[in-house]
């Protein structure tokens, strides 16, 4: 009876959390138990459960004063510098002398490219390719903390990368530039995070100041 409770858990997890990544539950949605547990067909006890675990990741957030319903959390601009931040530090840690064998299917640049080209939608690809060249590296480190930390982060800054590929036309061939640099060297890579840090500094304040954001965009972000 345990595992059937843990299975229907993990499959409301998956799907919920999938959800959020994708956009398709956008920012500010509302996420009422009764409701998602009809749609998939569960048992309102693990999709509570399930909301109650994305909320301690900060994925999603408690409406109060609601029936037992949740939003999907809103990220403020600060938030996003923030997250941004958080990244720069960790990718900062991967810069290595001699980092070790990583990519069991060849370099970093076949991996990214075999991101690229799996999917047909660009946002998916650029979340999709961004998260394998990140991982990647982050696994050199061989430290599960800073594994569990990355694959949070990777969650939250989901939807905001999608938004960079319609802020950004080159995005594949940016990281297909940064997977160069990985397999180039440590000082190549320092450099490759450096230039990827810097082109986003404050980069969506001006896009919102200055653009009619793409669709979705004053969703994700409020200033």
């Amino acid at each position: 009876m345990a595992g059937k409770r843990r299975d229907t858990f993990g499959l409301a997890l998956n799907e919920l959390r999938v959800r959020v990544r994708d956009g398709r539950a956008a920012p500010g949605t509302p996420l009422m138990v009764s409701d998602l547990a009809e749609e998939l067909k569960l048992s309102p006890t693990p999709v509570r459960e399930a909301l109650a675990w994305l909320a301690g990741e900060g994925l999603i957030e408690s409406q109060r004063g609601g029936e037992g319903g949740y939003r999907v959390r809103r990220l403020s601009l600060r938030a996003v510098e923030d997250l941004y931040a958080l990244q720069d530090l960790l990718l900062a840690a991967t810069v290595l002398p001699d980092p070790g064998p990583i990519w069991p299917l060849g370099s970093a640049r076949a991996q990214v490219e075999r991101a690229l080209s799996q999917l047909q939608d660009v946002g998916e690809d650029v979340v999709r390719a961004t998260e394998t060249l990140f991982g990647g590296a982050m696994a050199g480190m061989r430290n599960r903390v800073v594994w569990q930390v990355h694959i949070r982060l990777a969650d939250r800054l989901a939807i905001v990368r999608r938004v960079e590929a319609c802020l950004f036309a080159d995005l594949p061939n940016e990281l297909m530039g940064m997977a160069l640099a990985y397999d180039a060297g440590s000082l190549n890579w320092r450099d490759a995070l450096a230039s990827y840090a810097e082109r986003r500094a404050g980069r969506l304040a001006h896009v919102l100041e200055e653009l009619d954001p793409p669709p979705g965009l004053s969703n994700i972000l409020t200033i």
